[in-house]
């Protein structure tokens, strides 16, 4: 028998299970997302390879370290730095790995959120109502951006999506506590997001019960192993590292508040999904059948655009710190179709005309999934990391996918020029150099393991991240070589050769007195003669003279346009 009361809408059927195709459908989706990443992604981010390095000297016996005997935390991803340590140890390469396992959560949020809407809606909702929050979720074009970029941008986006819909359905709030828990050991803002989903269990069981006692107790099992894994993770990051705080903090400190712009432009660039989540999550709040779902979105929503406000002032790849704030915009927005649909089959218009809805939901699901990364869509930040290779963007492209060259590429190291740099600093500088970077991802992984690397800009170095580098600080470690990723300056290319960095933090170091008068430009390492991008490898020298040599490193220029083309 159907349950209906005064609050639920008859469109609730909580005793009426839905069609077996529902699952049918789900899992096609989540399957579906493995030979698609294969065929179409390969865009490994430059920090990814940082976690790469942590994992290799792990496995080789040298601890959880980027340079063997430095015990300091330059990652900020523990959960994904334990999941990918069986695959190194297995000898997986990491990208591969890596990728796997973005994957794999993504596909487990598709499953988890047709399971929570069928808990919400039953086989007398509309199939399509029940199938557009996964369909919409397999579509995300910012999720399918990260997909392939190494990090755990797409896991910890999964986990806490995952913690709200498992809230939303009002399951045991050990199951929502235990992926809470392992989303705050995925990033240091972990907990704090997993803490705004304490509310929701309160509210959930005070409306059952209607006793404050109970429901105070549901939350404090909620947060129990949260709590757990958060104080299990400081003691260890205590013991090996000396630190409570993982010096990536502290590194990062100085980006100071903000994130305003990249708000705005996530909004825009997304057709504003956002809003149209936010105003799903407050309208779905008076549903007695949807609220607890509502305000756990609501709630992920408002900590999401928190975090950026005070955060946005980091270096910010792709919306990389914001990426938390789509599932629950998603949710809302499917929440916002499910209140109109509701309300139009309750309605005397509706009368007969269940599907009318599908007319706005539709367009919706294109405008948001689709059709806003179309090429050249200014309203991508304006970053060079745009996606150009997202599946999004392969729709409109008028050249052959070239699915086989995709493929086979996958498999192979990235061609760049940060790998090509690193590949040479291992060939050409002494086995056991110690030297000074400030792209710490490619060129680092790449670099000879023996060689040990001082990170200028503080990420995997204490001392930097809490003073800023100087000379005396480099003479202090025996820094032999400092490499620095540089564009080149109309002014000064190629009269005197003083490239400019491209971090502007390090260009008044460089062009300090004290630098220039005791290190000597001996490389410009380029993979093209006409790219204005490039690494200089400055050598100690007590009287710098004559003019660096120019390298070629990587591919040749028609190759490197290619494969750029096809990547």
């Amino acid at each position: 028998m159907t349950r209906t009361d005064s609050q639920s809408s008859p469109v609730i059927a909580t005793e009426t299970r839905p069609p077996a195709t529902d699952w049918i459908f789900f899992g096609t989706l989540a399957v579906a997302l493995f030979p698609l990443a294969v065929v179409t992604y390969n865009h490994l981010g430059e920090d990814a390879f940082i976690t790469f390095r942590y994992l290799r000297n792990l496995v080789a016996g040298r601890g959880l370290t980027f340079n063997a005997g430095e015990h300091v935390e330059g990652y900020s991803n523990l959960l994904w730095v334990l999941l990918l340590t069986p695959f190194e140890a297995l000898g997986v390469r990491q990208h591969v790995a890596a990728r796997l396992l973005s994957v794999t959560f993504y596909a487990g949020l598709i499953l988890c959120a047709g399971w929570a809407v069928r808990q919400i809606t039953a086989s007398t909702a509309p199939a399509w109502l029940r199938w557009w929050l996964p369909l919409a979720l397999f579509l995300e074009p910012l999720l399918h951006y990260h997909l392939d970029r190494g990090l755990e941008t797409v896991s910890f986006a999964v986990l806490l999506g995952a913690a709200v819909l498992v809230s939303g359905a009002r399951v045991s709030p050990w199951v929502a506590g235990t992926i809470a828990a392992f989303a705050t050991i995925s990033r240091p803002e972990g907990i704090g997001f997993a803490t705004a989903l304490a509310p929701v269990l309160i509210l959930s069981e005070y409306r059952d019960s209607k006793e404050i006692k109970a429901a105070i107790r549901r939350a404090a099992t909620y947060m129990a192993l949260p709590t757990a894994f958060f104080a299990a993770q400081l003691v260890f990051r205590y013991v090996t590292y000396g630190e409570f705080v993982p010096n990536t903090v502290i590194a990062k400190s100085e980006g100071g508040p903000g994130g305003m712009r990249e708000v705005l432009a996530l909004t825009l660039s997304h057709a504003l999904l956002p809003l149209f989540g936010l105003l799903g999550c407050v309208l779905a709040l008076r549903r007695s059948e949807t609220s607890t779902l509502a305000l756990g979105a609501l709630l992920q929503w408002v900590a999401a655009l928190g975090f950026q406000l005070v955060a946005g002032g980091l270096l910010n790849i792709g919306f990389r710190y914001l990426v938390p704030i789509l599932v629950p915009s998603v949710i809302g927005t499917w929440l916002l179709l499910y209140v109109i649909t509701v309300t139009w089959i309750e309605s005397d218009a509706g009368e007969g005309k269940r599907h009318l809805p599908l007319l706005i939901a539709t367009p919706l699901l294109l405008i948001v999934s689709l059709l806003i990364y179309k090429p050249g869509n200014r309203y991508f930040t304006g970053n060079e990391d745009a996606p150009r290779s997202r599946f999004h963007c392969r729709l409109f492209e008028k050249e052959s996918w070239r699915l086989g060259e995709r493929w086979e590429w996958y498999l192979r190291d990235p061609i760049f020029l940060n790998a090509s740099a690193g590949r040479w600093l291992r060939q050409n500088l002494p086995p056991k150099a110690t030297l000074a970077l400030d792209q710490m991802g490619q060129v680092g992984f790449y670099a000879g393991e023996e060689q040990t690397i001082i990170d200028v800009l503080g990420l995997m170095d204490a001392y930097v991240a809490r003073n800023g580098v100087n000379a005396a600080y480099l003479e202090q470690r025996g820094v032999e070589f400092v490499v620095v990723e540089s564009f080149a300056d109309d002014s000064y290319w190629p009269a005197d050769w003083r490239l400019q960095p491209r971090v502007p933090g390090l260009r008044e170091f460089i062009n300090s007195t004290e630098f220039q008068q005791g290190w000597e430009l001996k490389w410009v390492l380029s993979s093209r003669a006409d790219m204005k991008i490039v690494f200089a490898v400055w050598a100690r020298s007590a009287s710098p003279t004559g003019k660096p040599e120019t390298v070629p490193i990587g591919v040749p220029n028609e190759e490197f346009e290619h494969w750029w083309r096809v990547l």
